[in-house]
């Protein structure tokens, strides 16, 4: 690894941070002086932590930056470096010299090898893509093109390469040619089971034909949803928080185009030229553990958010984890022009 990519310094903005980390594909950054001598690190943790806490990307990253952090240093025998971050739950660790200065950063998966996970992957695939149409007249929207490939292929082969093997695709719409082109996943070395939708039953509801017999947690994508997002981070974010639902979010910004007023028995107190309001929407990823299927009823229709809200209330855990990677919903014919411009290029 070039560790030059993962340093910025104490000037630089939260944006810096999450720049570096997506630069190189690691987990942190680290934060140094002028002697560049290591001062800090940030999280991809942290700045996720710090978006729900309405911090802007252009704050100074060392509003957030963690100044009680593990290195290890060079000369140190890696496998009490290995014992560590396996007690500790750490995924990453700075690499320093006698100066402190850093030189390399160690993921544990880099020590211990490549991680291939047990827990299965749904993608709902069994809409008609009425925002697409005339394109979805004839195909399933999974399956339209993109640079040449199926999105359903491009969703699939990305979570292979993050170490995901089992998957079921739910399928309705037009499903003969998911099936026929996907098969059982030999050809991606894979398991891929089909969950057939007699009739449409929401983004949840076919949840509830899943086999009885799944024990761990699993991840639910949307196919229309390209991301970079490291799916096994949200996996570990929702299993260490005990979750029996995580919903992924990105920020969206909207600005008014106009001056907005704020008054008070007809006094006025403020004017507010275009202002810009920030939300949180739906990225139309999940992490849900099977404990939460005994909400659905078989046959019922119901949407996801749905049955967010009613484990919510009935005091289920349910969180929340923000996505700062590169986040694009397909389903509409100007946002897949987009996808077909910047997916393999961002």
């Amino acid at each position: 690894m070039d560790i030059r990519s993962l340093l910025i310094k104490g000037t630089a903005s939260i944006l810096d941070a999450l720049r570096a980390i997506n630069s190189a594909s690691s987990q942190l950054c680290l934060v140094i002086n002028d002697r560049e001598e290591l001062i800090g690190v940030v999280t991809d943790g942290d700045i996720r932590r710090a978006l729900l806490k309405g911090h802007q990307l252009e704050d100074n990253v060392l509003e957030i930056t963690n100044k009680d952090f593990y290195s290890h240093n060079e000369n140190q025998n890696t496998e009490s470096m290995k014992t560590f971050m396996r007690s500790k739950g750490i995924v990453s660790v700075p690499v320093v010299d006698n100066d402190n200065k850093p030189v390399d950063v160690i993921g544990l998966n880099d020590l211990l090898g490549r991680t291939n996970f047990v827990n299965p992957i749904v993608i709902m695939a069994g809409g008609r893509g009425e925002r697409l149409l005339p394109m979805t007249q004839n195909i399933p929207k999974p399956m339209i093109p993109l640079s040449g490939k199926p999105l359903l292929e491009i969703i699939l082969e990305n979570c292979i390469d993050k170490g995901f093997r089992k998957f079921f695709f739910t399928v309705n719409y037009l499903k003969d040619q998911i099936m026929d082109y996907f098969g059982n996943g030999q050809k991606w070395e894979v398991s891929i089971e089909y969950i057939i939708e007699t009739s449409p039953l929401g983004t949840a509801g076919s949840l509830a034909l899943l086999p009885k017999e799944i024990k761990n947690d699993f991840i639910v994508i949307n196919g229309d949803v390209l991301t970079h997002l490291q799916l096994p981070q949200v996996l570990d974010f929702h299993l260490k928080n005990n979750s029996v639902g995580t919903i992924c979010v990105v920020q969206n910004q909207t600005q008014i185009p106009y001056g907005v007023v704020n008054a008070k028995d007809n006094k006025l107190i403020s004017i507010t030229e275009k202002p810009i309001l920030t939300h949180l929407i739906n990225a139309g990823i999940y992490i849900l553990n099977p404990e939460i299927l005994s909400l659905l009823q078989d046959g019922v229709r119901i949407d996801m958010p749905s049955l967010l809200l009613n484990a919510n209330q009935l005091g289920m855990n349910v969180n929340v984890f923000p996505v700062h990677e590169y986040w694009i919903d397909v389903g509409l014919p100007e946002t897949l022009k987009i996808a077909e411009s910047d997916w393999y290029t961002l």
